[in-house]
């Protein structure tokens, strides 16, 4: 099984040598696909797959390289640029509420960014098991 499934990454230090190796492989097995011409095949990798983005820190960069990587693998994105002010949490709800809220609607993965937080990615179960 994938030694990242269902983990919280929040930066580099809680990946092994050995797992930042594979996500490169990975990363360069993709390069030598779309090289190849299989930019079709890739992009049904991820299908019906949707990704919930919610940043707390003003991130362009990073916000539009998770959506591009996203949908170029033919998955979905939505997304709540800053949810600071334009999320329930401007009107008081906790970090951890919000974050279950988001855990129990219909999407493949959650992820989070802001600067304090100590879990910023909830994973979601298989679409199989909703």
């Amino acid at each position: 099984m994938n030694s990242l499934y269902n983990r919280d990454i929040i930066s580099i230090g809680d990946l092994s040598k050995d797992e930042i190796e594979a996500v490169l492989s990975q990363a360069s097995e993709f390069e030598q696909r779309l090289a190849h011409g299989e930019r079709a095949a890739l992009g049904q990798l991820l299908l019906n797959r949707l990704l919930a983005t919610v940043f707390y820190e003003p991130s362009t960069r990073t916000r539009l390289s998770f959506e591009a990587a996203m949908q170029r693998l033919g998955g979905g994105v939505i997304s709540v640029a800053e949810a600071k002010t334009a999320s329930s949490v401007a009107k008081g709800e906790t970090f951890t509420t919000a974050g279950a809220c988001w855990k129990a609607m219909p999407m493949r993965s959650c992820s989070a960014i802001r600067r304090s937080a100590r879990r910023a990615h909830w994973p979601m179960p298989p679409a199989a098991s909703r």
